[in-house]
């Protein structure tokens, strides 16, 4: 780095020594600079705290080390110390270490004055704050990752939100998540991660046998169910992946055993770019986030399992009612795809959809109770038959709300008939009290049954069904959702065969 020739002893400036002893407890790292920030002396135990020898600091501006974030934070103290004669008490900040990465300290300094009272450089003293750091880490990684556990909604997500959390909130270089697979070799399968570093997950090969790769510790702490800490990579288990982990800057790691339903799924990986970055509080900290994402992932798979169980009742209601009338099921899920495509021109998410779904797929449930002379009948309805018809969305309703689903299906088939001023049954609803997936299905419903043949008479067709729905637009039927029906229809939908 082109440094000055040391100097063996401390420039001999007024008050120096005394001014040390001020700055300075037993362990900090002392150093005096000139009034533009170049280091002058340092003394030799900065190779402890940051890697540097002396010879590759002096003769070099302070300002070269500090983190780039931290920049002009550090100037301005910097300023005061010279113009204002003040006393920096504790400076936070990051400074560049030897083998790559950034140590966080803490810096302490005053003044030094020739003879004549004038400022002509500066006295310091840097303590090493990694175990306070250490801790803030950790703690903000939980903190963060609490929020991502209420938020998740499905298990990559979850995965790949716990990885950013712990580069992001805790500054570390790089985490990811390895899933213990099952077969010959006994392989660690990434299947999540994040940070700059991520490649590194590509380079290197991970198992959790009790071979070479497996003993690494990733494979440990899946093999063994116990968190593997690496203060440093010297230890001869680490040296199939040593040299690709000390080319990044990575220094220390922590693997994080993740277990499911009281089995280990697979283990968290976090990396940073100094050593001995995980003590004992911050590894407490760090297992309640792992069982945190195991806990979350049971959570997710068990949504998973009931909505597959919810949605197999769906299939067993609709050909129920398809038992009474052959053409209704056809009819329910023709509404459930033009439903789908409506509501995703409108931005509705995936979750919202999956309900939309299958409300849309047994909105006419109510007809189960309604006998197939009235259903099928090609005449005018009577008044009474009218009425035992309009009575549908209610039976749906009061059927529908026996079963435990995450979205408002009961609700769906009660208001699908409801009409934006009014006019609709069972309710009376009006606008935005009406919900949206019901405004949704009503368009589809219409459309579907106005543009298909049915068994016992010929289809008014799609010309007239959206003539009709372009009529009730914004009186009977939403607006927005009609405006999009006729973005999905001009895009070229057509209903399954």
């Amino acid at each position: 780095m082109g440094a000055r020739p040391v100097t063996a002893h401390l420039p001999r400036r007024s008050t120096g020594l005394d001014d040390l002893r001020l700055i300075a407890d037993q362990g900090d790292v002392i150093y005096q600079t000139t009034p533009d920030g170049v280091i002058e002396w340092v003394a030799p135990n900065v190779t402890d705290l940051l890697g540097w020898k002396p010879e590759e600091l002096t003769g070099h501006s302070i300002m070269a080390f500090v983190h780039p974030d931290d920049v002009e934070r550090v100037l301005a103290e910097r300023a005061r110390l010279y113009t204002e004669d003040a006393v920096i008490d504790r400076l936070s900040c990051r400074v560049r270490a030897a083998g790559g990465g950034y140590r966080h300290v803490t810096i302490r300094a005053r003044p030094s004055h020739d003879a004549q009272g004038q400022v002509v450089g500066a006295f310091a003293a840097i303590r090493d704050t990694h175990e306070a750091t250490s801790t803030l880490r950790a703690l903000a990684t939980l903190s963060r990752g609490n929020g991502v556990l209420v938020r998740a909604r499905d298990e990559q997500g979850l995965l790949d939100d716990m990885c950013s959390t712990a580069v992001e909130a805790g500054s570390y270089a790089l985490a990811w998540y390895g899933r213990a697979v099952t077969d010959e070799r006994r392989t660690v399968q990434p299947v999540a991660r994040a940070g700059e570093l991520a490649g590194y997950v590509d380079e290197v090969v991970i198992t959790w046998d009790d071979s070479a790769t497996g003993r690494g510790p990733t494979g440990t702490a899946i093999r063994t169910r116990r968190t593997q800490v690496k203060q440093s990579f010297v230890d001869a288990d680490y040296s199939p992946w040593r040299e690709a982990a000390e080319s990044r800057g990575i220094r220390s790691s922590i693997s994080l055993p993740v277990d499911v339903d009281g089995v280990t799924d697979g283990a968290l990986m976090v990396y940073a770019y100094e050593q001995h970055a995980f003590d004992q509080v911050s590894q407490g900290l760090l297992e309640d986030l792992a069982a945190d994402i195991g806990y979350g992932i049971e959570r997710l798979r068990d949504a998973v399992r009931l909505t597959e169980a919810l949605k197999s009742s769906v299939f067993v209601l609709a050909a129920a009612v398809e038992s009474r009338d052959p053409y209704t099921a056809g009819h329910q899920s023709h509404v459930g795809v033009l439903a789908e495509a409506i509501g995703r021109d409108l931005g509705l998410d995936e979750d919202r959809i999956q309900g939309l779904v299958l409300g849309a797929s047994i909105h006419d449930l109510g007809k189960i109770s309604i006998s197939h002379s009235t259903l099928g009948k090609t005449g005018p309805l009577t008044g009474d038959e009218w009425e035992v018809l309009k009575a549908h969305p209610t039976t749906g309703w009061t059927i529908a709300s026996r079963f435990p689903w995450p979205w408002p299906i009961a609700e769906m088939i009660h208001q699908h008939h409801e009409r934006m001023d009014g006019t609709g049954y069972p309710l009376g609803l009006r606008g935005d009290a009406i919900l949206l997936e019901s405004r949704i299905i009503a368009v589809a419903d219409l459309y579907e049954a106005m543009a298909n043949d049915r068994p016992y008479r010929t289809a008014p067709g799609d010309t007239r069904a959206r003539a009709v729905l372009s009529e009730g637009r914004g009186s009977l039927f939403d607006a927005d959702v009609v405006d999009a029906f006729e973005r999905v229809v001009a895009r070229g939908f057509t209903f399954p065969t």
